[in-house]
């Protein structure tokens, strides 16, 4: 395992090294979306969001968008297998304004694709990554840049930004995100000076 201090080191760093799909994932605000757009931008590869493949609220059982199974994680799978045979894929296109799923895009990958979101080293979908990378920040730090990305993108208050966060956020990122270290290759530690990522987010 390779440990960098600082998302510029790992970006300055990495290489593509044949890799065909680059996988990251990290917690709410980590910096992993934006992580991802610097190192595509790096290896002239292109991204790919697992939250528009959140399945959207009429399709959940509850309103807890930080578990797995709020991610519609087969057609993830499915999509990770086509690209990696150069396919054309149907993505699907989220809106966060009305959390629902609407419609779908054609996406042509190009290679190295990093695709990115909580879930992206999580099983089966890891079994597809070339290399597995895991973006960690602390709490505190992901909690202020979630605050003002979903005030200021998603017309949240900061009071209910920080209900949902100690009632499903944090605890999910405990019981299923983090875990995801033990199979990363790579682990970036984000200090978070940089709040410009809270900007490079799916809206």
């Amino acid at each position: 395992m390779v440990i960098y201090k600082s998302i510029s080191d790992a970006v300055e760093n990495i290489k593509c090294d044949q890799s065909k799909i680059i996988g990251v994932a990290g917690g709410s605000c980590s910096g992993k979306t934006y992580f991802a757009s610097l190192l595509a931008k790096k290896l002239r590869g292109s991204t790919l969001s697992m939250d528009d493949y959140y399945k959207g609220v009429s399709c959940m059982k509850d309103n807890n968008f930080d578990h797995p199974d709020a991610i519609d994680l087969e057609l993830w799978n499915d999509h990770l297998k086509q690209i990696k045979e150069a396919q054309v894929i149907d993505k699907p296109a989220y809106s966060f304004k009305i959390h629902e799923r609407q419609g779908f895009r054609q996406w042509q990958p190009v290679f190295p694709v990093i695709v990115e979101g909580l879930f992206a080293l999580l099983s089966p979908q890891a079994n597809e990554l070339d290399l597995k990378i895991f973006v960690d920040s602390r709490s505190d730090i992901r909690l202020n840049r979630r605050i003002k990305r979903d005030v200021a993108l998603r017309g949240r208050s900061q009071d209910d930004v920080k209900k949902q966060w100690y009632a499903s956020v944090e605890p999910m990122h405990k019981q299923y995100v983090v875990l995801q270290q033990n199979k990363a290759d790579i682990i970036v530690y984000n200090s978070g000076k940089g709040d410009a990522s809270i900007f490079v987010q799916s809206q």
